[in-house]
């Protein structure tokens, strides 16, 4: 007891008088806007827009419809209870992309599924899909291919 009051009672009295003005909130939440000070490193021809079909995309979308097609597409879980993972990033040039995942699908064939969904002054300018295949010879690469 002695040692509390002798080392942990002047921690807890100079915590208490500390400028609470300095504190900074370190929760994270991944679907927040991030800023970025470069520009995307993805490239778009490594997704299809083929495989995107069933998302119900076109391009010149607002960003809000179009963003309401991607959610409602990937809903809030995949059909083995997996969350889908929502980036979205302001990039440095004044551009907005999201980045959808999805992983552990209950589908025999595709492994994870991939969205990329690139705006340009508010609009839908570029997207596209890629997935990783459990019957491929790489199941842990991504491809633009029909998973067989």
């Amino acid at each position: 007891m002695r040692r509390f009051i002798a080392f942990g009672l002047p921690v807890f009295i100079l915590a208490a008088c500390a400028d609470r003005s300095e504190q900074i909130d370190i929760s994270v939440d991944d679907t927040d806007l991030q800023a970025v000070t470069a520009v995307s490193d993805r490239n778009m021809a490594d997704f299809s827009k083929r495989l995107a079909a069933p998302i119900g995309l076109s391009l010149g979308l607002d960003r809000d419809t179009a963003e309401a097609e991607i959610r409602g597409y990937f809903g809030t879980t995949a059909s083995s209870g997996a969350v889908p993972i929502f980036n979205t990033k302001i990039l440095a040039d004044g551009e907005y992309e999201i980045l959808v995942t999805r992983n552990g699908l209950a589908d025999d064939s595709v492994k994870s599924e991939q969205l990329l969904a690139q705006f340009s002054d508010g609009v839908l300018s570029d997207y596209g899909l890629r997935v990783k295949c459990y019957r491929s010879s790489s199941p842990d690469s991504w491809t633009t291919q029909i998973c067989p």
